[in-house]
């Protein structure tokens, strides 16, 4: 029995005794509590404050799902009228069951709503989730049933007795005690649950199973409920909501096989993320739903340099009714050095007013640096939580800024039970059921966003849309309508999912909302002497129902384009990024304050590279071939193009995610390789796997192919099925035929991981890095994927051939100026860039014509500007004095 304690202890202690890769763990809930050796102070009795009601039943509770529980009356209420299948629990973080010789104890009382229907409220013994991690138990995992149904039946697991002895009333309910004891000697367990009434004490009954495996019992404890109006039997798995059908109170739980571990506890400070950008802090804590006898703001404060002495108060923020936020903007921020920081929280416990604390740093820029190091992540199905591997993998790496960009979680999948989605849902009990999703990212990541900048996007699945096709903001009444364009959720709703994932951001350039009210959060932001834009690649794009000629199945898949023209897709009415987002690429790619490189952060990749999409049912075990998809931001063609074109103005690096296909392309627009480099990351976990194989795609299709001897195979020019050309220097395809192994092993064979991209300013290079999901770093290159790292040069992102040059540009009083060049011809700026050294011969793209030369120390007001420079011209230098 002791050795299979131990192994227990060894592999369920997640956050606690080691990390996968050897570091601290990631993602621990408060990562300003200590990760101390479990505590054999074991004993606990929960302590709910009388007087209160709120969702979140405290700290040391995970509730499955948080919209279907309630705190009130000092007592745990389960308020969904749930199918009996669809049990409701309560998890218990803050202690283990060990599985090992000797015993535990549980006690609670539990009561029913007073209305007809079924039921029943007890324990969940053992609990164990996919995963070897505490958070994964308390999500996904399943255990021992034992407990009362509301007609009056004691039970552990199938073996069931009546009550006996006094009376039953549903409202008054009963103490249920359940013990666990291995005997000395003995195989297995023996379980005893007993009712007694509630206020006398007398005997109610009692149910008995012996020989119960020691690993049954091993994990974690939870409550236990269900229940079905008769009135409502044939209710989905959300069910009616609203008044208590199951309730709590009192439970305690101690023993000999049982182990404390306080570090676990979670909330009500439940994560936070900052941006730094020109000495303005911006900094969201992210709450659960607290109530009315909590506070209504939290406290952000610093401790002078030295980091010794009492902590200072420098904002206070009010916590956001619908997203559970509380945003900071600190203005005239000291960047210069590592500041250490906290968040402060009052709410009430059952012992009165608690105060809670997060600490963390907020890092200086890293102006001085030679390489900004960039964690890009992207795609997060439930699969592997808490996604230790990346977590621990990220951390080794230890990147200077972090970048999620787009599907934080699945709508349908993130932490189960379903979801309610449409146009008329109930708004209060929908943002509950989106922060519980949006909440698993941050256990996960949250100890990582904690002491760096992060810069968050949202895509289609966080806003519960398989595709989107925001049309600008407009909103659709019914899923059928979905591929015409616009959301399905409310806007209110919309906009609470924005604040919890971008309010941290930088303000936009044009804060107007778009249609119905849908805020934006497009933005700019200079960190490391690196500009980046951030995109919302789908609030503008139109849907492609009515656009696209007629085809069958998906309005977004075209299977065969035999019978269709390319061009005839690329449909003028259609919109990409819009009219705003263009005009802001505009002026960042000229703007160059603060930067020597830029870098694009979007969505998605600007062409369809995947040849094959996921087929064969749930989950996929094959592939077949789709010759265009519209989802993509290679459709429309045009929109693309515009795109692209601003970026290359720039010499812009793009960095995406959500094709759960890790490449690098090379964009082409009016020939291979004269536009910009894409780096699209690997899925943190993939639940829909795309792959590229030309030698797979039918002989009369529309896409062609040409292998480059000097990238992994498949590698080489592509023009993919909408037309546009680009070449791929590298791709990590998934397993053709996937196999129903173990999560770990299936995320493998779907190419999933993490990203790394390191700018190294002083040879103005780019190193791209994809790491798979079961890689240790700590080996170095050889354990990435084939085909990476790659290394290029940010003059890669215009690689037109020059047709001429200008004179060059000799420059005094200044190194590494900005240089612009623009057409005359078309008053079309052709590029903006800063140069290394003193010395720039510009090139340019005609062999005459009149062309405008600007030069700036900084990169903002032009200081020098030379009108009319001909390539042919007699001027043999342009000299600039700054």
């Amino acid at each position: 029995m002791r050795s299979g304690r131990r192994a227990f202890l060894k592999r369920a202690a997640a956050g606690t005794l080691g990390a996968v890769l050897g570091g601290a763990v990631a993602g621990c809930a408060g990562a300003n509590r200590s990760t101390a050796a479990p505590s054999r102070e074991a004993d606990f009795r929960s302590n709910w404050p009388a007087g209160v009601e709120r969702p979140w039943l405290g700290p040391r509770y995970w509730a499955n799902p948080l919209q279907d529980w309630r705190l009130a009356d000092g007592r745990a209420e389960m308020v969904n009228a749930s199918g009996e299948d669809a049990d409701r629990n309560v998890q218990l973080l803050t202690h283990v069951l060990t599985g090992g010789s000797g015993r535990f104890a549980m006690r609670v009382r539990a009561g029913f709503a007073d209305r007809p229907g079924r039921g029943r409220a007890g324990f969940l013994l053992g609990v164990r989730g996919p995963m070897d991690d505490y958070r994964s138990h308390a999500v996904y995992g399943t255990g021992l049933k034992a407990g009362l149904t509301a007609r009056g039946q004691l039970f552990i697991g199938d073996r069931r007795r009546a009550l006996s002895g006094a009376s039953f009333e549903k409202t008054r309910g009963a103490v249920l005690e359940i013990e666990a004891q291995s005997p000395a000697g003995g195989e297995g367990y023996r379980l005893v649950l007993r009712a007694r009434d509630p206020e006398t004490g007398a005997a109610m009954g009692r149910v008995e199973r012996d020989g119960i495996a020691a690993s049954q019992l091993e994990g974690l404890a939870a409550l236990l409920a269900a229940f079905t109006d008769a009135e409502n039997a044939d209710n989905d798995a959300t069910g009616e909501w609203g008044d208590a059908r199951v309730w709590f109170e009192d439970w305690r739980v101690r023993g000999d096989t049982v182990e404390a571990h306080p570090e676990r506890t979670f909330g009500p400070i439940l994560f936070n993320q900052y941006t730094l950008n020109r000495g303005t802090l911006k900094m969201t804590a992210q709450l659960p739903p607290v109530g009315d006898a909590d506070g209504d703001a939290v406290r952000l404060q610093t401790r002078a340099p030295g980091g010794g002495g009492a902590w200072d108060t420098i904002a206070e923020a009010p916590v956001d009714a619908l997203s559970r936020t509380a945003t900071f903007r600190v203005p005239g921020w000291d960047d210069a050095r590592d500041v250490p920081y906290r968040l402060v929280y009052r709410y009430r416990a059952g012992d009165g007013m608690k105060t809670d604390h997060r600490e963390g740093t907020v890092r200086r820029d890293p102006v001085e640096q030679d390489d900004l190091v960039v964690g890009g992540l992207s795609c997060r199905y439930r699969e592997t939580f808490p996604h230790r591997r990346v977590a621990e993998g990220m951390r080794f790496h230890d990147p200077d800024l972090l970048t999620f960009m787009g599907d934080q979680y699945y709508e349908g999948s993130a932490g189960g039970y379903g979801l309610r989605r449409g146009a008329d849902v109930d708004l209060r009990r929908a943002t509950l059921d989106v922060l519980r999703k949006w909440i698993l990212h941050g256990w996960a990541f949250g100890d990582l966003m904690k002491d760096r900048p992060t810069i968050t996007i949202a895509d289609d699945h966080d806003v519960y849309q398989g595709n989107l096709w925001g049309e600008g903001g407009t909103t659709i009444d019914r899923m059928a309508l979905h591929d015409n364009g616009g959301y399905i959720m409310p806007p209110e709703w919309i906009n609470a999912v924005q604040r919890m994932q971008t309010a941290h951001l930088p303000e936009p350039p044009d804060p107007a909302p778009a249609r119905n009210g849908i805020g934006v959060y497009y933005t700019d932001l200079v960190y490391g002497r690196v500009g980046f834009a951030v995109l919302e690649d789908r609030k503008w794009k139109s849907g492609p129902d009515g656009l696209v000629p007629a085809h069958p199945g998906r309005s977004d898949h075209v299977e065969d384009l035999s019978n269709i023209d390319p061009g005839a897709l690329d449909t003028p009415d259609a919109e990409l990024l819009g009219a705003r987002q263009l005009r802001f690429l505009d002026e960042w790619t000229a703007d160059w304050r603060g930067a020597d490189m830029k870098a694009a952060i979007s969505q998605t990749t600007f062409s369809q590279l995947p040849t094959h999409h996921a087929a064969g049912g749930w989950p996929p075990t094959t592939f077949k071939y789709l010759a265009a998809d519209l989802d993509t931001n290679g459709w429309p063609r045009h929109g693309r193009d515009a795109a692209v074109r601003r970026l290359r103005k720039g010499r812009a690096f793009h960095l995406g995610g959500d094709q759960h296909l890790p490449m690098i392309l090379h964009y082409g627009l009016d020939d291979f390789d004269d536009a910009g480099i894409n780096f699209c990351v690997p899925a943190i976990a993939s639940i829909y796997p795309r792959g590229f194989w030309p030698s797979r795609m039918p002989a009369d299709g529309r896409a062609r192919f040409e292998a480059v001897e000097k990238f992994q195979q498949p590698a080489g020019r592509y023009t993919d099925g909408l037309g546009n050309e680009m070449t791929v220097r590298a791709v990590a395809n998934p397993a053709y035929d996937l196999r129903q192994t173990p999560p770990l092993a299936r995320q493998s064979d779907r190419s999933a991981g993490y990203g790394i991209v390191r700018f190294h300013k002083p040879t103005r290079e780019i190193t791209m890095e994809a790491w798979p999901i079961r890689s240790d770093p700590r080996g170095g290159a050889s354990e990435q994927f084939a085909g990476w790292p790659q290394t290029v040069a940010a003059r890669q992102n215009d690689g037109r051939a020059a047709a001429a040059h200008l004179p060059p540009v000799e420059v005094r009083g200044a190194t590494d100026p900005v240089v612009q060049v623009v057409d005359e011809a078309e008053g079309d700026v052709l590029y903006t860039q800063r140069i290394r050294g003193r010395s720039f011969r510009p090139k340019v793209f005609r062999k005459s014509g009149a062309y405008t030369v600007r030069v700036s120390r900084t990169g903002g007001a032009w200081q020098e500007t030379f009108e009319g420079v001909r390539p042919d011209g007699d001027r043999a230098t342009l000299e600039v004095q700054l």
